[in-house]
């Protein structure tokens, strides 16, 4: 019995022996626990530090799966790699300064998990290799040639230049074209302008203050102290789209103002670029996914122009975040812990834990559980009401423009039509007149003396288009009727009133009133009492026209 009971310890022994083996360069906690893996952060200190990284390194550390160690730059620069901390995942990626050949040398070496591809990273730091790595996966990019000024001045290249275009090896270039330097680092491109549209040449740089370029009216000859790329300048309204990718299938993009424009920084409150979220296109998509697979960059960031002609790279910068997106960092901490905990699966044979975003901890799981599982009549047995989801439907607010027009006016005409009591009889008599006269008469509009009532024109007919409507809407309550025949409609004479059957108002007549005011006599006390008598079917002979 002693004798197996030492086996069975033994073998336990033995068993755990071979975990802690297996799991050496994992991290415990005080009761020995495997709770962490290590994640060691190489790069440049300005890198390390800045507010993106940051705020991504925190949500990694909370998740709980990571201990988050940094590499020193001094200890990057001037020591060995072996005096580097030995992790499990390593974030190493170039910036100005970093030795990318050491790090290289590190990974191979110590083997840690990497999301981007270091030796891959070499080729970024070539613009003409990044051209070709591009044209291998068919990514659009603009058309170009490269050009080493050192081989045409021994004369092994022949290399022609014009005011308007130039010539490489009977290859000709129309301006405008965009002249960049082969190292990637370089970032002094110069724009060459034609002599139609100005000529000339606009130096681009890194932003300083608030200028990204400046434009040379002078200067139109090429640079030829070393090599560079000549591309076609391609037009995009003035706007540049940044991408920035975590993985195959994640990318956020923005826009912002081309440099090319008058080289003017727009800047926020708080100093940064003014940048706008757009949705990236099905072709967009398609090159994000192939930028990633070509150079094996997990979070990767290059540039896209729009054109009328579809979307084409113009370049590939590496490892970059989005500036000051709380949601860009919530998605790419949860991205980058899954796909590192997917590779330490595949390399210690583990079940990693719920790939859950571990930093919303829940205090009661089974409050929440029951709550989930809960009985539909449940519900309404708590003695508080309790909100358990937000269901939202939504459409997008963009609609066919109304072909309408809105303006303030002080016209008296327009106002005395709306606020005057006849307007709905002025349109009624429009509607069912069929005689121009009845309408309104276009040239007495334009006089400087008028009146609603001396621009109309009545006869018979307007007097039965008038019966007419009301004879169609008599039974409205909330119609208001008018009878605006003469109180002696079934005589020849008329006393100059219209009656009102609501309200006993008398009205004047229209058939009594001058056409306008620059008639002839306008005095009442003129008007022949005997020339009052009118007939239905005829104006009033009392009217009096304008001279």
């Amino acid at each position: 019995m002693d004798e197996g009971k030492k086996k069975s310890k033994s073998r336990k022994h033995i068993t755990s022996l071979d975990e802690e083996k297996l799991f050496d360069n994992i991290s415990k906690d005080d009761c020995g626990i495997i709770k962490k893996f290590t994640l060691g952060v190489c790069a440049m200190e300005s890198k390390v530090e800045s507010a993106p990284m940051e705020c991504i390194l925190k949500r990694l550390a909370k998740s709980g799966d990571f201990h988050i160690i940094k590499f020193k730059e001094d200890m990057i620069l001037n020591h060995d790699i072996d005096c580097w901390p030995i992790v499990d995942c390593l974030i190493a990626f170039y910036s100005t300064g970093f030795p990318l050949k050491k790090a290289i040398e590190y990974v191979k070496k110590y083997k840690p998990i990497t999301l981007n591809n270091l030796e891959k990273q070499m080729i970024l730091r070539s613009r003409l290799q990044i051209y070709e790595e591009l044209k291998k996966w068919r990514v659009p990019h603009a058309n170009y040639v490269v050009v080493d000024h050192d081989t045409v001045k021994r004369g092994e290249h022949i290399f022609e230049e014009y005011y308007d275009y130039i010539v490489y090896d009977n290859i000709r270039l129309n301006k405008p074209f965009i002249e960049k330097p082969i190292n990637a680092d370089n970032h002094n491109n110069w724009i060459y302008y034609p002599k139609n549209t100005g000529g000339g040449c606009k130096k681009l740089f890194r932003k300083i203050k608030d200028r990204s370029s400046e434009y040379c009216p002078e200067i139109h000859k090429v640079r030829t102290n070393g090599t560079y790329i000549y591309e076609e300048f391609l037009s995009t309204f003035g706007t540049d789209i940044k991408v920035y990718t975590v993985g195959q299938m994640f990318a956020h993009a923005e826009a912002r103002k081309s440099p090319a424009l008058d080289g003017k920084v727009c800047r926020t409150s708080d100093g940064k670029e003014v940048r706008y979220a757009v949705i990236l296109s099905e072709a967009e998509k398609i090159i994000a996914y192939r930028i990633v697979e070509a150079f094996q960059q997990t979070v990767c960031g290059f540039d896209i122009l729009r054109t009328t002609m579809g979307p084409f790279v113009c370049d590939v910068n590496g490892w970059s975040f989005v500036k000051g997106n709380i949601k860009y960092y919530n998605d790419c901490a949860h991205i980058l812990r899954a796909m590192f905990l997917a590779k330490l699966e595949e390399k210690y044979n583990i079940i990693p834990r719920d790939l859950a975003d571990n930093w919303y901890n829940i205090e009661n799981e089974e409050e929440v559980l029951r709550k989930t599982f809960r009985q539909p009549d449940d519900l309404h047995c708590s003695h508080h009401e309790e909100l358990c989801s937000v269901i939202i439907v939504m459409r997008h607010g963009d609609r066919k423009p109304k072909q309408k027009m809105k303006f303030f006016t002080t016209k008296p005409l327009i106002l005395d039509y709306f606020n005057s009591e006849e307007n709905l009889y002025n349109v009624i008599s429009n509607r069912y007149a069929h005689d121009d006269t009845i309408k309104i008469n276009n040239n007495e509009l334009h006089t400087t003396n008028y009146n609603t009532q001396d621009v109309l024109k009545y006869n018979a007919k307007l007097d039965h288009a008038t019966n007419q409507y009301q004879g169609t809407h008599k039974n409205h309550s909330n119609s208001k009727t008018f009878n605006y025949n003469c109180e002696n409609n079934c005589s020849s004479k008329c006393n100059g009133h219209i009656n009102d059957t609501q309200k006993d108002i008398k009205i004047p007549c229209a058939h009594h009133e001058p056409l306008c005011n620059n008639s002839t006599n306008t005095n009442k006390e003129n008007i022949n009492e005997n020339n009052k008598s009118c007939e239905n079917n005829k104006s009033c002979e009392n009217s009096k026209s304008c001279e």
